[in-house]
C-alpha cells in the first residue's frame, strides 16, 4: 500500500482519473484504487476553501473601501482647514501647480510612510502568525496557505498604493477648492 499526497493543482475530482492512469502506466504497478470517500472529501474541502476565499476577499474589499473613505474624509477635512490659505495664494497670483505641489508632496510622503508602516505590520503579523500556525497545526510548512513570494509583492505594493491614493485624493480635493468662489468657501 502506497499513500500519495496531492498538490493543490491536482486536488480536484477531475484529476483523479488522470492520476490513476499515470500511476497505472508505471512499470510494476498492478492496481490503483481510489477510495470512494476521497471524491466526496475533495469536493467538501474545495467547497470550503472556495467559500473561505469568497469571505476573505469580501472582507478585504470592504476593508479597502472603508480605508479609502476614511483617507478621503481626512484629506478633505485637512484641505477644508487650509481653504483660506489656498484662496490667499490664488489672490496673490500663484499658479495652480504652485499651490497644489506642497500639498501633494506632503500627501505622497504621508502615504509612503503609512504604506511602509502597514507593510511592516503585515510582515510581523505573518511571521508570528505562521510560527503560531506551525505549532498549532503540527505541520512543517505553510505553503498550502500562502507563499512568501506573494507576501513580498504585497509588502512592496502597500507603500506604492498608499502614496498613489493619497496623492490622487489630495490633487482632486485641492483642485476642487481652487475652483470655488469666495462665497462657496464660506
Amino acid at each position: 500500500v502506497v499513500t500519495i499526497a496531492l498538490d493543490a493543482e491536482q486536488s480536484t475530482v477531475d484529476h483523479l482519473p488522470v492520476i490513476k492512469k499515470q500511476l497505472e502506466s508505471i512499470e510494476g504497478v498492478y492496481e490503483v484504487s481510489i477510495p470512494k470517500h476521497l471524491k466526496k472529501s475533495i469536493k467538501n474541502i474545495n467547497k470550503t476553501f472556495n467559500t473561505l476565499n469568497i469571505v476573505i476577499s469580501s472582507f478585504a474589499a470592504l476593508s479597502l473601501l472603508i480605508v479609502l473613505v476614511i483617507i478621503r474624509s481626512s484629506i478633505k477635512l485637512s484641505m477644508y482647514s487650509q481653504r483660506f490659505l489656498i484662496r490667499s495664494m490664488q489672490l496673490v497670483g500663484a499658479k495652480k501647480l504652485f499651490i497644489i505641489r506642497p500639498f501633494m508632496t506632503r500627501s505622497f510622503l504621508n502615504g509612503l510612510l503609512s504604506g511602509t508602516i502597514a507593510s511592516c505590520l503585515v510582515f510581523v503579523l505573518s511571521e508570528f502568525g505562521s510560527q503560531w500556525a506551525l505549532s498549532f497545526l503540527d505541520v512543517t510548512h505553510l505553503d498550502f496557505l500562502f507563499s512568501f513570494e506573494d507576501l513580498k509583492y504585497i509588502l512592496i505594493t502597500l507603500p506604492i498604493l498608499g502614496s498613489l491614493f493619497m496623492t490622487l485624493i489630495t490633487y482632486r480635493t485641492v483642485s476642487t477648492y481652487l475652483s470655488y468662489s469666495l462665497d462657496e468657501l464660506y
